[in-house]
């Protein structure tokens, strides 16, 4: 059952009036005339406001996958108003520095990293910090952390593939699975410590794959995703909950805005009877719409309080040339209460009725494409057509939602669309799929036309599979969004030789079920609609299905609306800043909190929400909480002490140096019982002991003495006794050495730095790269 597997809890205050949260119609919102007019949809600048960072990524520009899972984390924080920092890795192999206020430092690839770069991170995590390695790590110097056993072999996995959720690494998707189609060539189960790690996720075909792990190491934890294949951005949910793992207690606001489209309703109807619905009802096209199929979908909007998008298209004939009459939308007509009128106007007008939006499909189903008109300025003439009709037929106020014929539109498309149709203020195409085919678009205004706001869907159809639940949560997760939409005919699309309906699309009701019922089973597509909806509405709560113009409006808010963060007291605050120039006073949240720390958490939320509720997420809780103001303050969940932390760093350490010899010892084939602690004593003495007494630096020793003193925190000391034995042993290969060991554990500061470049430019002095690096 549903309720088994995410439990939820609404919480109201006294004076909090939940039906007056949830109605749409109580929420302020610009009328329609007023969208038409560009000036008010509120433009604004996606730059950061340079907040101290609690998610940083270290980049390596040269490689594209760093480069491409950075672009789709910082969108995902400047969704969310998550203060996000990019580190050039080079910058970081040269400074090693970590902002204070991080909770998550993010890295493709390690093997860049410098070994200097292990203490530090190891320290990082230690003390509570988040260590997120989004890519399969063969790297032995992080093993470690990511729990890989002393006697692993680094072997790779060349046979799994899928991801099946173990547990809600993405809310909802515990036991189901997704990605069937990629293939991970990640480390295999067998290298694994699984008494050391965690695992959300594992491959499809072998449940011993660990796909999602977690390792966690003193106050922190270690996330990976045991994976080289390239994620897309439809996979965005998965990459921000890894990141989501180190943000417990850090409140995020959401548009909680999800709108149905109604594509292709109204629009011409015929009296051809056609499968399943011949046999389920024996009614044409046109009366199973009108009678069945309308009837049904306003009961459904009834049931979870929806405003429908209807997304009108006028003729399927496929004319590109004037004159664009209305021949095929008035033939078929209805003679209700005396009035015999076009079916079709019949229903544009009952939506309005019911309190759903009228948006626009097209005057026809030709996609607004160079391709597909020869003469571009007849979609202007088309248009014009449509207006008049529009007004002659009381359809309200003209359309302010467009959603493209097979969501397919070009630039050239816009530029018509907006000129033929200037009211036209959301584009509602797709969010995943290519830009320039008309897909692709964020919830920011289109890249193709800064006069129209993109507002795109992320899923289809009546039924709702593993593959389409993966899309969704994973959107909503960061925006608290989900677009979808269904069509009337989407039951006619049966396997079938002769049904050709679907074009190069797939088809919309593959499994041939019927719309109320399907013989042989229980059922049909309405059903499975109504699963879904209860199955989403049971997780969120306080979901709200908005139609496309009160939505747009509020995600365009929502886009535009800056956040600080800040900790103060104990506590941690996210404040909207300039809230007056916002719609609303009120502000939707996202948080996530751990199990451990639910109770303390709700009594907290029950204090200063009007209204929350959650559903099980990662090992916890993602809560949905409503203020009645822009501003949130929660306990900070990551106040820990000095003391404490040393204490527990120092254990880490020493459970580090265990497993380091361990390993060592496996490659070495050799079995010890000594004290590894001593062990490296011993050795760190040995090493300086041959350092001193060579006037010539030999790298290799230098560089592991090195490596155990940057360990300690002591690398300053190294650089110490660099500088004494180049004063008494001023060779050029001694100097240059300072290059190595600043690759190794960088400069302890810029005094040292500049001290050093300028000693290395008075043995090299032609080397052009050096100067310039001085300069």
């Amino acid at each position: 059952m549903i309720h088994s597997l995410m439990a939820f809890v609404l919480i109201f205050s006294s004076c909090a009036d939940f039906d007056a949260i949830m109605n749409p119609n109580n929420i302020d919102l610009f009328s329609k005339d007023q969208a038409g007019k560009n000036g008010l949809l509120r433009h604004y600048s996606d730059t950061d406001l340079n907040l101290p960072p609690l998610v940083e990524y270290i980049v390596d520009f040269e490689n594209p996958m760093s480069v491409k899972y950075s672009n789709h984390i910082k969108k995902v924080c400047s969704y969310t108003k998550i203060p996000y920092k990019n580190i050039n890795i080079k910058a970081w192999n040269a400074n090693l520095e970590i902002a204070p206020s991080t909770r998550v430092l993010c890295v493709l690839e390690t093997k860049k990293l410098n070994d200097a770069s292990v203490a530090k991170i190891l320290k990082f995590v230690s003390d509570g910090g988040t260590l997120y390695l989004p890519y399969a790590c063969e790297d032995k110097r992080f093993g470690f952390m990511v729990g890989m056993k002393t006697n692993s072999d680094y072997l790779t996995d060349v046979t799994s593939v899928g991801i099946n959720f173990k547990e809600n690494f993405i809310p909802t998707l515990a036991g189901t699975s997704t990605r069937e189609s990629i293939i991970h060539f990640g480390m295999s189960g067998e290298n694994f410590d699984l008494t050391k790690i965690k695992i959300y996720a594992t491959s499809i075909n072998n449940p011993s794959f660990p796909a999602i792990l977690e390792s966690k190491i003193g106050k922190g934890r270690v996330i990976n995703l045991n994976s080289t294949f390239e994620f897309e951005k439809m996979d965005r949910g998965l990459l921000f909950s890894g990141v989501m793992m180190g943000l417990e207690g850090i409140p995020y606001p959401i548009a909680n805005t999800s709108t149905i489209f109604l594509d292709d309703f109204p629009s011409p109807l015929y009296d051809t009877k056609m499968e399943p619905i011949k046999s389920e009802m024996n009614l044409s096209i046109s009366d199973f719409v009108r009678k069945v199929w309308w009837p049904d979908m306003k009961d459904l909007a009834k049931k979870y309080q929806m405003s429908y998008t209807a997304v009108p298209a006028f003729d399927y004939n496929a004319k590109t040339d004037p004159p664009f009459l209305f021949s095929q939308w008035d033939a078929k007509k209805v003679s209700l209460g005396g009035r015999v009128e076009p079916t079709s106007s019949w229903l544009m007008r009952d939506c309005m009725k019911n309190g759903h939006e009228l948006g626009f499909h097209g005057y026809n189903h030709v996609s607004l494409v160079k391709r597909d008109w020869k003469k571009p300025e007849f979609i202007v003439t088309a248009l014009e057509g449509v207006q008049k009709k529009w007004k002659v037929s009381s359809f309200g106020d003209l359309p302010i939602s467009y959603v493209p014929p097979s969501n397919y539109i070009d630039q050239m498309g816009l530029k018509r669309l907006k000129e033929g149709l200037p009211s036209i203020s959301f584009m509602c195409s797709l969010y995943l799929g290519e830009t320039y085919d008309g897909g692709n678009r964020e919830f920011d205004f289109d890249p193709y036309h800064h006069g129209m706001f993109d507002y795109p869907r992320i899923s289809s159809g009546f039924q709702i599979d593993n593959n389409s639940k993966y899309n969704i949560q994973s959107m909503y997760l960061y925006t608290g969004i989900w677009n979808h939409f269904v069509h009337p005919d989407d039951v006619y699309q049966i396997p079938s030789p002769f049904n050709k309906s679907a074009g190069d699309f797939e088809l919309r009701n593959a499994k041939g079920l019927g719309w109320r019922k399907t013989k042989g089973k229980s059922g049909g597509l309405l059903a499975e609609f109504d699963k879904y909806l209860k199955e989403f509405t049971s997780a969120f709560p306080q979901s709200r299905f908005l139609n496309a113009g009160e939505g747009g409006f509020i995600a365009l808010d929502w886009r535009a609306s800056k956040f600080n963060h800040k900790t103060y007291d104990g506590k941690y605050i996210v404040e909207e800043l300039n809230p007056e120039n916002s719609m609303s006073n009120s502000q939707y949240w996202f948080l996530y909190g751990t199990s451990e720390n639910a109770e303390n958490i709700e009594l907290q939320l029950k204090s200063i929400a009007v209204i929350y509720s959650k559903t099980n997420y990662l090992d916890g809780f993602l809560y949905s909480v409503y203020t009645n103001e822009p501003i949130i303050k929660i306990k900070d969940y990551r106040e820990y002490r000095e003391k404490e932390l040393d204490f527990i760093y120092s254990k880490v350490k020493n459970d580090y140096y265990a497993y380091a010899a361990k390993v060592r010892e496996f490659e070495q084939g050799e079995e010890s019982g000594e004290n590894y602690e001593e062990q490296i004593r011993l050795e760190k003495a040995a090493l300086k002991q041959r350092m001193l007494s060579e006037s010539k630096i030999d790298y290799p020793t230098w560089n592991q003495y090195a490596e155990y003193m940057s360990w300690d925190n002591k690398g300053e000391e190294v650089w110490t006794m660099l500088e004494k034995h180049c004063a008494k042993y001023p060779t050029k290969e001694n100097v240059m050495y300072s290059q190595e060991l600043e690759k190794l554990i960088g400069y302890p500061n810029d005094l040292a730095m500049e001290k050093w470049i300028n000693a290395q430019l008075l043995v090299n002095p032609r080397d052009k790269d050096l100067l310039n690096s001085y300069v």
